[in-house]
């Protein structure tokens, strides 16, 4: 993909929420709760190990969430609870992708389902003289059509929404080096077959804005502001959003709701009900760092799939949220394997990743039949049609037929992320970049206790990252141990903090 013309998403982690970059990881400690360097000093205690420290838990300390219940396996996973082998229930695809294509995005659309992309190299498409977009079909999942419509020339797609029927694709227009790479190109289709390129007659989003659909009405969102259309030509600008340097990841739709989920967020769920005139904050505001990477919409229930930060230090812990209104809503268990993407099946929704799950109701999970091959270093979409389901993971593209995704007899439950237990200390890598921002920790927020004077860069004594331990003494008190001989006590916040000035 082209450079962005903004702060991009790495860079956004790392000065908007206070974390390494590629990693789930906690805050460090800043300077000392009186403005100076946090030099221990002769009153400082020597803290022993943490085997043999005894914990203190207080009688008023707060309940805490409980998202590892006691009847979950500890084992791993079998590849399948159906009694059918994965590779029975999932056929492989083998003529698709072609040779040389990239498929951007698969949609339940036109006579089954509808692939859009272009041909040419995977890694650096702006090398190319010209990019020109290709569209495939499929009536069964299996069998793919190529067409490279006249309407598509020259256009390197990356994007594409079903709006009650009418498929749009976007993306740029290709050129050398993708120098033109700020012009929005935009194509239309009733059925995935004929395509007409659209002229935009009024101004339009950005294409890397998120793109979705409720009913016939296409909705952009982007850094601070929503747009609308009903034709994908004349656009109107929408109520604003939020600033943030959080991309949206995903905009579903429910009935006559629009909900779209924010990546790396401790605000990640944001609603509208009046077709993207205004947009307001979900009650769901957790105390972890939530990064969405899939939704799902099913029988008036919203399936959300991703990861959260952080159960461990740099441990990636996934679980699913669910909503029928796209306001209130409930988290499943954090599990060890996280889920990439999610599905509506018969009666229920399938999540892909090294290990497939199916649930009834998107937040009881069980294993299902898990895919033959999986590559976790690329990228993965599942679409799920009135046939069956299709993924694609890279270079490699499954299906399964509906019937092969029966949830009677799944009753294995996925393993549980390890959560912290009480006076075990746990290595961590902290990031001072900004000064002291929130330790995400458990699953919950910790702030210093008595709080640090800001100062927005590395503390005294510190560089932007240090290394230490944490020790979660009761259930309200966090202990940081510096290598370099400092301390920090920490307590549980109720509230989900940002990470400070660079947020």
């Amino acid at each position: 993909m082209p450079s962005r013309q903004r702060i991009s998403p790495i860079i956004g982690r790392l000065l908007g929420l206070g974390l390494l970059a590629a990693s789930c990881n906690v805050a460090a400690p800043g300077p000392s709760p009186t403005g100076g360097a946090a030099t221990p000093d002769a009153t400082t205690p020597t803290i022993p190990p943490a085997a043999a420290r005894t914990p203190l838990v207080p009688a008023s300390a707060p309940p805490r969430v409980d998202r590892s219940p006691p009847t979950a396996p500890t084992d791993v996973p079998t590849p399948s609870p159906t009694g059918v082998p994965g590779s029975e229930v999932w056929r492989r695809v083998t003529e698709f992708p072609p040779p040389g294509a990239h498929v951007s995005a698969v949609l339940a659309a036109g006579p089954g389902f509808v692939a859009v992309g272009y041909h040419g190299d995977d890694e650096y498409p702006c090398d190319q003289l010209t990019v020109d977009g290709r569209i495939w079909t499929s009536s069964d999942g299996e069998h793919w059509d190529e067409s490279d419509p006249d309407a598509l020339d020259g256009l390197f797609l990356t994007k594409a929404v079903n709006a009650d029927g009418t498929i749009y694709a976007f993306g740029l227009v290709g050129s050398p080096n993708c120098a033109r790479d700020e012009v929005s190109a935009f194509a239309r289709s009733p059925d995935g077959i004929s395509w007409d390129r659209l002229r935009i007659e009024s101004p339009a989003p950005s294409v890397y804005y998120k793109f979705g659909a409720i009913a016939g009405t296409l909705i952009a969102l982007g850094e601070d502001h929503s747009w609308t259309s009903v034709d994908g030509v004349n656009w109107q600008r929408g109520g604003d959003v939020p600033f943030s340097y959080s991309w949206f990841e995903e905009i579903a739709a429910l009935g006559e709701t629009a909900v779209a989920f924010k990546g790396d967020a401790l605000e990640p769920a944001w609603l509208s009900g009046d077709g993207a005139e205004s947009w307001r904050l979900a009650d769901f505001e957790p105390l972890y760092d939530l990064d969405v990477h899939d939704t799902a919409v099913g029988e008036g229930l919203i399936v959300a799939v991703g990861q959260a930060c952080c159960g461990l230090p740099n441990a990636e812990t996934g679980l699913s949220v669910t909503s029928t209104d796209g306001r209130t809503w409930h988290e499943s268990a954090a599990f060890a394997d996280v889920p990439q993407a999610v599905v509506a099946i018969n009666d229920g929704y399938l999540t892909v990743s090294r290990n497939n799950w199916v649930s009834r109701d998107g937040l009881d999970w069980h294993v299902g039949p898990r895919l033959p091959d999986f590559d976790s270093r690329s990228n993965v979409s599942a679409v799920s049609a009135d046939v069956g389901v299709f993924i694609i993971n890279g270079r490699l593209a499954w299906f399964a037929p509906a019937e092969a995704l029966a949830l009677d007899g799944s009753s294995e439950a996925p393993r549980n992320a390890e959560m912290p237990e009480i006076g075990v200390r746990y290595e961590a890598d902290v990031f001072l970049h900004c000064g002291w921002p929130p330790i995400y920790f458990g699953l919950e927020t910790w702030l210093p206790d008595p709080p640090f004077e800001e100062n927005y860069n590395p503390p005294h004594g510190f560089g932007d990252e240090d290394r230490g331990w944490l020790t979660q003494l009761d259930e309200n008190e966090l202990l940081y141990e510096s290598r370099r001989g400092q301390t920090v006590t920490l307590r549980l916040s109720q509230e989900a903090e940002a990470s400070g000035p660079c947020a």
